[in-house]
């Protein structure tokens, strides 16, 4: 019976170049079941000809069925600017601190059938001004495909800025017409957003309407 399976993972950009790293392992019950498991990992660009650590990601609260397979998980993130190299991911820790400037968070819950396709993909987004002041929120809702391949989404948000000493909606935004090819990358896509003033408070960015008429210049 399987009781230890550790995972590596690479993902790649042109060229080879690594963009991200992972690291998964799964806790079995006797029978060599899944039962549990911890998932995290990071991704980076080249900042100034250097490759940085731009984003660190953890999986949190994972379901399994009696079968092992992953039914439910949350997915957690964190961007900035700031962050010390990772050597090995599998040691590495999720904490926003390392991040000297905290640029942005996000929760990503999903959802996957009987047969282990994803079917439910949502992300709530916050963009972080200094001191963790929010400036911006985010929706993104994926559509797939009975093979757990991304075939559409439905993405939309708000800037907001303190006017005043309020915390006021100062832009809203949202995605249109995208396209994904075959393997669900997103290839093309239209954004398009108003600004103006006047426009009333958010308190759910997944409920918001994107109406010019609510925004007044």
């Amino acid at each position: 019976m399987q009781d230890l399976g550790t995972t590596l993972g690479k993902s790649y950009g042109e060229g080879k170049v690594i963009v991200g790293e992972s690291y998964t392992n799964n806790t079995y019950n006797p029978y060599g079941i899944v039962v549990g498991q911890e998932s995290k990992g990071f991704s980076k660009n080249s900042i100034a000809g250097v490759d940085t650590v731009t984003s660190i990601w953890q999986m949190e609260n994972p379901v399994f069925d009696d079968y092992g397979t992953l039914t439910d998980s949350v997915v957690r993130s964190f961007s900035g600017k700031g962050h010390a190299n990772i050597l090995d991911v599998s040691a590495m820790a999720f904490l926003e601190g390392d991040f000297s400037e905290l640029t942005g968070e996000s929760v990503t819950t999903n959802h996957f059938t009987g047969y282990g396709m994803q079917d439910l993909g949502t992300t709530l987004g916050k963009s972080y001004g200094e001191g963790k002041v929010i400036v911006g929120e985010s929706y993104t809702n994926n559509t797939y495909n009975p093979y757990g391949i991304v075939v559409g989404q439905e993405s939309k948000g708000f800037s907001k800025n303190s006017i005043a000493g309020v915390d006021t909606v100062t832009s809203i935004w949202q995605m249109e017409n995208p396209v994904f090819d075959d393997y669900g990358t997103l290839t093309d896509s239209v954004v398009r957003s108003f600004s103006g003033k006047g426009h009333a408070n958010i308190l759910d960015v997944s409920a918001m309407a994107f109406l010019e008429a609510t925004s007044r210049n």
